[in-house]
């Protein structure tokens, strides 16, 4: 395992990347969406922090060929050949690539896909069964690369002249992208019945989760809000995700916890008091037993490797 400090040296290099915040420039537009080559976007100024993407967009990224790494919600991924990675609004993320690197960034907002009756699913649910903050690339065949690139060069075309395209052009290849990468990810949700009772109750925890993981640290808050018992939740939990119920919920904490390390100047007593701890050695145990490292050497790795 890589440690953090060495990760991030690469990715704050001068000499070998060119630096992406993976910010969509040209969105002031909520109902936007645009297509970008990757090795093209705006370079990111005098900014050599990670920021969370402020604004409800999504962001695809179809790697043709790159070296690199991205690193999204504080996790590192080697960037390949025939990779896609699908970035959630608010996920912070950073990508670091050679400047051979080709492939394309496909961004669009929630209110494109609100308006033009584009389940959000079909992106959203794509690592459902993920721990928060994980996010790996789904790895295309070449079959599947070359269609979903078709799909990405006929957008980029039609994109230019929406207001004078007569029906839903851009809105059926977008929907067809999507759907295509929803098939991809077969070890997710597509394997298991949509009847199927634990996938609700996963579902219906992972939303809760998302809800109210600052004031919800106890499991049994979250068995009285689904009128369910604890030991069912964690049952299903665990049969649907691998995850036990207390993993997922931490997950999400740690996740909420590396964002305040990372990207404010709070203090950890101020950290610990927004993610609804009581005792700050609590919310010290918690974040060690899962990350590796106390929350002081985390932040302590990331500042190290700024100067």
């Amino acid at each position: 395992m890589f440690s953090f400090q060495l990760m991030y040296e690469a990715f704050l290099s001068q000499s070998q990347f060119m630096k992406h915040p993976l910010l969509p420039q040209n969105m002031e537009n909520w109902n936007a969406i645009t297509i970008s080559d990757l090795n093209k976007t705006e370079f990111i100024k005098n900014n050599n922090s990670l920021k969370a993407n402020e604004n409800l967009v999504y962001t695809i990224i179809l790697i043709e060929e790159a070296e690199g790494s991205i690193m999204i919600d504080y996790n590192s991924y080697q960037l390949q050949a025939n990779q896609l990675f699908i970035i959630q609004p608010y996920q912070s993320k950073y990508l670091n690539l050679d400047s051979k690197a080709k492939g394309k960034i496909l961004s669009f907002s929630k209110l494109f896909l609100l308006e033009n009756d584009i389940p959000e699913t079909l992106i959203s649910d794509i690592h459902l069964f993920k721990a928060f903050g994980d996010n790996p690339p789904l790895k295309l065949n070449d079959k599947s690369f070359s269609k979903l690139s078709q799909i990405i060069a006929e957008l980029k075309n039609v994109i230019p002249y929406q207001s004078q395209l007569s029906g839903h052009t851009i809105e059926t290849l977008l929907n067809l992208f999507l759907n295509m990468c929803y098939n991809l990810d077969s070890s997710d949700c597509k394997k298991i019945d949509e009847e199927n009772q634990a996938l609700w109750i996963y579902k219906g925890f992972k939303d809760l989760i998302e809800q109210n993981f600052n004031d919800w640290h106890d499991l049994d808050l979250y068995a009285e809000s689904m009128n369910l018992n604890p030991e069912q939740i964690s049952l299903n939990v665990k049969s649907i995700s691998g995850y036990t119920a207390g993993q997922l919920l931490q997950s999400r904490i740690n996740l909420q916890a590396k964002k305040l390390l990372m990207e404010t100047q709070l203090n950890l007593d101020e950290i610990s008091q927004k993610l609804g701890y009581q005792v700050l050695q609590k919310f010290d145990e918690n974040f060690k037993t899962q990350v590796g490292r106390s929350p002081q050497e985390f932040r302590a790795d990331f500042h190290d490797s700024e100067n």
